[in-house]
């Protein structure tokens, strides 16, 4: 579910509301990637920073161009444009398209396997380990396996997604065009603890990180639609919308 380090750090916060969640970066792992973004899951934090520095250059450098492309797609297709699988689209690019307004987000994060491992380890080995500890005794197998593995291992994880996430952005620092479409303080911004909200109990003091805290490389376009559209793009557009409601019809054979 969190596509992004500050969405991850507001899901630990409220790990004893999430049950059934779906890991972003198993889903975005699961085709593949395409040779534009493959980064070896094996190379150093460091490593991992100076090869994510040049694909979010590059993915900005996308966004830049995007709307004069824009016009010429009857109805935008990222996958094609930024060079992702289907399976990948929704968890790696959300396009919002208002009758005059374009907004395009990339949620570059994912790119980075540290990242991956964190958001997968607290989707698939950690909400386990602590709903399975709920309410038990601290000398319970379960809370005892919670303390001993759940919680380091997602500590151990959460500290190298951020030291990748910040040595990129520290590499990107002197690229203006990059700056100037992170989107970080949207990011923060929507995922922060809404007023009154507890957080989690048994969550160490290196869990309970706030969203605010959280460096993030999601980047962030907004531009004016185009004023002309290609022939046929209202049709299309029709075509897809009744192709979605027929396929939501119950099959009665």
């Amino acid at each position: 579910m969190p596509t992004s380090l500050p969405a991850l750090a507001a899901g630990i916060l409220r790990s004893d509301q999430l049950w059934h969640v779906r890991s972003d970066a198993v889903r975005f792992e699961a085709a593949g990637l395409t040779p534009a973004y493959t980064l070896e899951a094996a190379l150093s934090v460091e490593a991992q920073a100076d090869r994510a520095a040049h694909l979010v250059a590059e993915l900005a450098r996308k966004l830049g161009r995007l709307p004069e492309a824009f016009a010429w797609w009857p109805v935008f297709e990222p996958g094609p444009y930024f060079d992702l699988y289907s399976s990948q689209i929704h968890s790696f690019c959300r396009v919002e398209e208002l009758q005059s307004v374009v907004r395009v987000r990339i949620y570059a994060d994912l790119l980075l396997p540290a990242f991956r491992r964190a958001e997968a380890f607290f989707i698939e080995t950690f909400l386990p380990a602590y709903h399975a500890a709920a309410g038990l005794a601290p000398d319970d197998a379960f809370s005892r396996n919670l303390a001993d593995h759940a919680i380091p291992g997602m500590i151990e994880l959460l500290r190298d997604a951020e030291l990748a996430v910040a040595g990129t952005l520290a590499r990107l620092e002197d690229q203006l065009d990059v700056l100037a479409l992170l989107g970080g303080l949207e990011e923060r911004i929507q995922h922060r603890p809404p007023p009154g909200s507890r957080l989690a109990p048994r969550l160490p003091l290196d869990l309970q990180r706030m969203p605010r805290e959280m460096p993030t490389l999601t980047l962030d376009a907004m531009f004016n639609g185009p004023e002309r559209r290609p022939f046929g793009r209202d049709a299309w557009l029709h075509f897809q919308q009744a192709q979605g409601v027929r396929q939501s019809w119950p099959n009665n054979d």
